[in-house]
């Protein structure tokens, strides 16, 4: 996120899958200094990113820095990657951090079969703190880390290029059409 302040460009420098802010303004907007801010919805602001960018792992690590400064909204989701009808989720992984089944941080595999797990806690108000996922197919299991500390893992039976991924965001739900917070 280093792009100058207002622009609603997210240049990728290392693997050219370049992301567009969409709904951006005043206060959901690049800072230029290497930080993005997202209001929830306030503005409905998302970053969109390109089709594809999961077709060929099998393996990877997904790692977000979070400054929560109010509590989430239930089933807003930090990042989700796969497919949507427009208004429905179909495939896709994504992590909750406020889901109301448990009021706790929720990884979930939505597909065939579906996966999910949750921490045991939630997110911390006004904390900044790194959230991890890892999703080794290869060893059969995804890891949920917090602040660098295993809070929660499930078996993972499917390599990550087995999801469709047409639909990939940062702080957009795949089920934004049902209601859904950003």
């Amino acid at each position: 996120f280093n792009e100058a302040a207002g622009t609603p460009s997210i240049v990728d420098s290392v693997g050219g899958s370049n992301g567009t802010l969409i709904n951006g303004s005043a206060t959901a907007a690049l800072d230029g200094a290497g930080k993005l801010t997202l209001d929830g919805n306030s503005s409905s602001a998302y970053v969109s990113l390109p089709p594809g960018i999961m077709g060929t792992l099998t393996n990877a690590t997904f790692q977000v820095w979070v400054q929560n400064l109010d509590l989430f909204s239930d089933w807003a989701e930090l990042w989700a990657f796969g497919t949507n009808n427009g208004a429905q989720g179909l495939t896709y992984i994504t992590l909750i951090p406020n889901n109301p089944a448990s009021h706790t941080l929720r990884f979930d595999y939505h597909g065939a079969p579906e996966t999910l797990f949750d921490a045991p806690s939630s997110l911390a108000v006004s904390n900044e703190v790194c959230v991890t996922l890892t999703y080794n197919y290869s060893a059969q299991i995804a890891s949920m880390y917090v602040a660098g500390r295993k809070v929660a893992s499930a078996a993972m039976t499917l390599p990550l290029y087995t999801i469709p991924d047409g639909n990939n965001y940062i702080g957009q739900s795949e089920w934004f059409g049902s209601g859904d917070p950003y």
